[in-house]
């Protein structure tokens, strides 16, 4: 399945570069924006919001039907139910609104540049019997697996790298081990410039499960 176009005209007052005034980072220190993060649906509109317009090459604002053709969905009401669970959760903002004879139609962008996870919450949070983070993990991976599904069946695979290890780390250094891991990712984060282009990286890296465990 590849991306829908998203080549229409820009609306007149709606913004068209909505991450150029926002703060650098939301650190969630909040159980319940985690708990908003844990759906596959959810996070695929947020990473939605962040999807550059290929015209301009700039984050524009947008409402429900627009992240509806972006996500490949065909059910508006839907998407626009978990954009008001984020919305509410402080994770995206609303950006515009442009009424239409009777009825608003809202637009929204992220609520900042990145997004970052308190490791404590993530350590105590928990959703349902679960510890919260397994729910996020299971939220990524069906959020890749989404993005994967819409990407054009051209792309070159040298555009792309898939890599399962199980690798022997010294047990004095395995803290250094995932603070390296988080370090290259932060190394080639640049600022946003005409010669950058987005790249999607799932990293998770977990002690080996015991055989029979």
């Amino acid at each position: 399945m590849t991306q829908p176009p998203n080549n229409s005209p820009p609306e007149q007052g709606v913004p068209q570069d909505v991450l150029s005034h926002l703060p650098m980072e939301l650190r969630m220190n909040d159980p319940a924006q985690l708990k908003a993060l844990a759906d596959p649906l959810r996070m695929a509109i947020l990473r939605a919001l962040y999807t550059e317009n290929p015209q301009t090459k700039k984050v524009p604002g947008r409402n429900a039907k627009q992240v509806c053709e972006l996500l490949g969905e065909t059910r508006s009401p839907r998407i626009y139910h978990h954009i008001k669970l984020l919305l509410k959760a402080g994770l995206i903002l609303k950006v515009h609104s442009i009424r239409r004879g009777n009825l608003v139609e809202d637009y929204f962008g992220p609520a900042a540049r990145n997004v970052r996870l308190a490791k404590d919450l993530l350590q105590t949070a928990t959703f349902g019997q679960d510890p919260i983070w397994m729910e996020l993990i299971d939220s990524l991976l069906d959020a890749t697996r989404r993005d994967l599904r819409l990407l054009d069946h051209q792309t070159p695979i040298e555009d792309m790298t898939f890599k399962h290890f199980n690798v022997l780390v010294d047990t004095s250094v395995e803290g250094g081990f995932r603070e390296e891991l988080n370090a290259l990712i932060e190394k080639y984060n640049i600022r946003k410039s005409d010669k950058s282009k987005a790249q999607r990286v799932l990293m998770v890296a977990y002690p080996a499960p015991q055989k029979g465990g």
